[in-house]
């Protein structure tokens, strides 16, 4: 099959969401495009339910995962899918909550004819809009930790140039084929949040470029499958900035982390249930102590 962009959207007991993003993709009418929708270990009939409202959809192909392993190896397991049905050029990550807008795909494709770029990023929106949800962004040099711009800004065509960022949100972002080979694919130890973080911070280490392109317009309806305020978003988000930095930072970098984690996040919690600080204690002793991977606990 002659395809040059495989559209990965991992999903997790989403029906709804899941078929509305493929079918947003399908309309497009681009044969040079294919969707390998991620069923990432849903319980009970849900699999069966994304298989019949994606089976009469042209050009996409459902991989139902036995076990839920998280966000990570579902997009890995869709790049799988991907090497078995086609010969993609470039990999877009999509969330099953997020949607494209016209012209999306073609916009995205555009900077890879620039030097060196491995990665390309949208304008992604909250919801329908004007509200911005991600423009890209930066590493702090002190903790390691992205600095994103534009999150929740109204956009009045501040962030309409293209630039080299940084960082992408997973929520929506293009990566050329090769180098995501190259890199190994995306860290399965996060199970959710920061593995987007940890595959551009790679690809800047090996010299390629990320770039943004306010062209290209996504639609992300923030936080469906997990839930933005939930204990179990709580607990993965402090853990996993842990485990980034202690991973690919250096020493300095953990602890101002954990400053940072501890003055803001705490901060925060102080006047909500105790139980939410609980959660926030467990993510930092699990990030230190590199238990990673899904975290079934009583306080989530």
């Amino acid at each position: 099959m002659n395809v040059r962009v495989a559209v990965i959207i991992p999903s997790y007991d989403n029906v709804r969401d899941t078929i509305a993003a493929c079918e947003a993709v399908v309309s497009v009418g681009d044969s040079s495009v294919m969707v390998i929708a991620v069923d990432d270990g849903s319980p009970g009939d849900v699999p069966a339910k994304l298989a019949e409202g994606l089976c009469h959809l042209p050009g996409v192909c459902l991989k139902a995962c036995e076990v839920n392993s998280g966000f990570a190896a579902a997009c890995n397991a869709g790049v799988v899918t991907a090497q078995e049905k086609c010969s993609a050029e470039f990999y877009l990550f999509l969330n099953n909550d997020a949607s494209l807008a016209s012209g999306a795909i073609a916009a995205l494709l555009q900077p890879f004819a620039l030097p060196n770029v491995g990665l390309v990023g949208p304008k992604i929106y909250l919801g329908s809009g004007p509200r911005l949800n991600s423009v890209g962004g930066y590493f702090d040099n002190a903790t390691l930790q992205k600095r994103e711009e534009g999150c929740n800004v109204t956009d009045v065509g501040q962030f309409d140039s293209q630039r080299d960022v940084e960082f992408l949100m997973g929520s929506a972002f293009m990566i050329r084929a090769s180098l995501y080979h190259e890199l190994g694919g995306m860290d399965e130890s996060y199970f959710m949040y920061s593995e987007e973080a940890d595959i551009c911070l790679r690809a800047l280490r090996r010299g390629f470029r990320i770039v943004y392109n306010p062209a290209a317009v996504v639609f992300h309806h923030h936080g469906r499958t997990m839930g933005v305020h939930s204990n179990r978003a709580l607990y993965y988000s402090v853990r996993n900035k842990i485990h980034f930095v202690c991973k690919r930072g250096r020493s300095r970098q953990v602890f101002a982390t954990l400053f940072m984690l501890h003055a803001t996040t705490w901060r925060e919690l102080a006047g909500t249930f105790a139980k939410r600080l609980l959660v926030f204690q467990l993510g930092v002793l699990d990030g230190l102590r590199g238990r990673m991977g899904r975290r079934v606990s009583r306080l989530f």
